[in-house]
């Protein structure tokens, strides 16, 4: 033991073995792993237990491997205590080398619902679907009828952000920042996210309380009164407030599944209501969200610039993804933030932070969703393969990838990033077409 530091050597021949057990411990008791026959028991245990869990994979498409563990990434991610599902288990790893995009991601992103809860239930975890989607509901018990944009794992939201003073951060890329403000924006996106959850939960058979009944509802009447203000979007921009395309879609989304759940279990006491919002917000996202001079939906109302969101549009039902109008979006985003299969949130600068970031993969996968929407299934995989080499030899895949520099961004693994790898390659299907 040298400068507070352990080493040892010692040489082995082919096919030997050795164990160690390695303990730390300050002012507590110190655990010493045991090693020997109970050790190999243990991990006997351990890789028989994830062995069965992943033979219930429903898919059996060409990308087989790599479904599989991102699922066991998200699997990893959620706690076995409450269900929650966490964006990450790294805090501060760096959207750019040397820059400051170095959020805290170690909490619970409402955003992430609808997609987190897709990804198992489509392929056959009705179990964590369950646990997430009832953890969804307790979360959100303090701030009803309202929705805070994350929690931590046990549905709290004093997560204020600090700076660690003291650390370089990784290669350099400082601040180490512990919480996260985001806590206290406005994220209208989120609604959406938890009904479109709800939805799928209650379309595979699952059933809710009277006090998740009421919660629901609540969140209805919050979409209904708030969906018309600016909000600070899903990407979280902590600038001025704009009224986003994809939020003000999301509210759509809230209401629309909110009706869908309401025909299948009665939820509703004002339908009428709810079903003139609806509209009210579709006719707004149709006339407002569409530039006709870029021949796009724009990231915001009365903003020129584009975000690669609104390729969720024709997911989450508002138009058809052949409609032309989401055809010539997909080509002008294709023409400016993708680079190959690789797609950025939205141009340099439009978040008011001039330091560059790395592609977003959840964009790209979103991407290759749409094209199997549009029933390009086999251009769909083509993409999705392309993807995929940014992962690494265990196919984890992070928040964000520099194709240029081959080099993964952001933390790591990043669960939004698995999710929609998993959606899309469900959505891309197994055959030719």
């Amino acid at each position: 033991m040298t400068d507070g530091g352990l080493t040892a050597n010692e040489r082995l021949e082919a096919g030997a073995t050795r164990q160690a057990s390695l303990s730390f411990c300050r002012r507590d008791a110190g655990v010493i792993p045991p090693l020997g026959a109970e050790n190999l028991e243990k991990l006997e245990t351990t890789i028989d237990w994830w062995r069965r869990w992943t033979e219930r994979i429903t898919y059996r498409g060409p990308f087989r491997e790599a479904v599989e563990r991102s699922l066991i990434v998200l699997r990893l991610l959620t706690s076995g205590e409450t269900g929650a599902v966490a964006a990450a288990g790294t805090t501060s790893l760096p959207e750019w080398i040397g820059g400051s995009r170095n959020w805290d991601y170690r909490y619970c992103w409402m955003r992430d619902a609808h997609l987190v809860l897709a990804a198992f239930m489509q392929a056959g975890f009705d179990f964590e679907a369950k646990h997430y989607l009832h953890w969804l509901m307790h979360a959100t018990q303090r701030d009803q009828p309202g929705l805070r944009p994350l929690y931590d794992i046990h549905g709290r939201s004093d997560l204020k952000e600090k700076v660690v003073s003291g650390l370089e951060g990784y290669r350099r890329s400082a601040p180490v920042r512990t919480g996260n403000n985001a806590k206290d924006q406005l994220q209208l996106d989120s609604y959406g996210s938890v009904v479109l959850a709800a939805r799928e939960f209650v379309a595979n058979g699952g059933e809710f309380d009277a006090s998740e009944a009421s919660r629901l509802r609540g969140f209805g009447r919050t979409v209904c009164e708030m969906w018309d203000r600016p909000d600070n979007g899903i990407w979280e921009i902590r600038g001025r407030r704009m009224h986003h395309v994809y939020s003000k879609a999301m509210c759509w989304a809230a209401l629309d599944g909110l009706l869908e759940i309401d025909r299948t279990v009665p939820l509703l006491h004002d339908r009428l209501r709810f079903e003139e919002e609806r509209r009210r917000i579709k006719d707004a996202v149709l006339e407002h969200g569409w530039n006709a001079q870029r021949g796009a939906f724009t990231g915001a109302f009365g903003h020129e610039h584009l975000d690669a969101s609104v390729l969720l549009l024709p997911r989450i039902g508002l138009i058809a993804a052949d409609d032309p109008r989401m055809c010539s979006t997909f080509d002008r985003i294709e023409d400016e933030l993708a680079q190959g299969p690789f797609v950025w949130r939205y141009a340099r600068g439009v978040d008011g932070m001039e330091e560059p970031e790395g592609s977003f993969l959840a964009c790209g996968f979103w991407a290759c969703e749409y094209l199997a929407l549009r029933g390009e299934k086999a251009a769909a995989r083509g993409r999705i393969a392309a993807l995929l080499e940014a992962a690494n030899d265990l196919w984890l895949m992070a928040e964000e990838y520099d194709p240029a520099s081959h080099t993964m961004l952001g933390n790591f693994p990043q669960g939004l990033s698995h999710a929609a790898f998993v959606d899309a390659a469900y959505a891309a299907g197994e055959g030719e077409a």
